[in-house]
């Protein structure tokens, strides 16, 4: 690939949300800055933009993943172990759902990132009663256990092979 064309891809990408500093892309729904949710993974702390990137990732990477986040409504720390098949084999609380965009939020926002429509949209949630507290200003978002999501992540996975 040649300078200039390299030069295009990356700025493709710069506006479809990925991070870029200096020309480097240091973000991609893995992101070497803070966000609301660490993303440890062979000992190494990076971060996710959003929940449910801490639960496809650990598929697409082959890897099992440790991720910690924080419930927007009861501020209560999120803690998942996720195994390389995406199965989340430790939650606590044990009570935690996510939430998930579907295409009515997706087909009006394009543009993914930390800060996006698309990511602000899907935290995890201390449960599915205080995740549906939330939902009501959130239209176009459901929220799903760990299974259910686990199920949209492995599709996900596919779709982006």
């Amino acid at each position: 690939m040649s300078v200039d064309q390299a030069r295009a891809h990356v700025g493709r990408i710069r506006a479809e949300g990925a991070e870029v500093v200096d020309g480097a892309i240091v973000g991609l729904a893995l992101t070497l800055h803070p966000t609301g949710h660490r993303f440890r993974v062979r000992g190494h702390d990076l971060y996710t933009w959003c929940g449910f990137d801490a639960l496809f990732l650990p598929i697409m990477l082959g890897e099992r993943a440790e991720a910690t986040s924080t419930c927007p409504v009861t501020g209560a720390e999120i803690q998942l172990t996720v195994q390389p098949d995406g199965t989340v084999s430790a939650a606590t609380p044990g009570t935690v759902v996510v939430g998930i965009v579907g295409e009515e939020v997706t087909s009006c926002c394009s543009v993914a990132g930390p800060d996006s429509a698309i990511c602000a949209q899907m935290p995890f949630f201390a449960s599915r009663e205080v995740g549906e507290r939330w939902l009501p200003g959130h239209p176009g978002v459901a929220i799903v256990d760990l299974d259910e999501a686990r199920e949209i992540a492995r599709a996900y996975v596919e779709e982006c092979r």
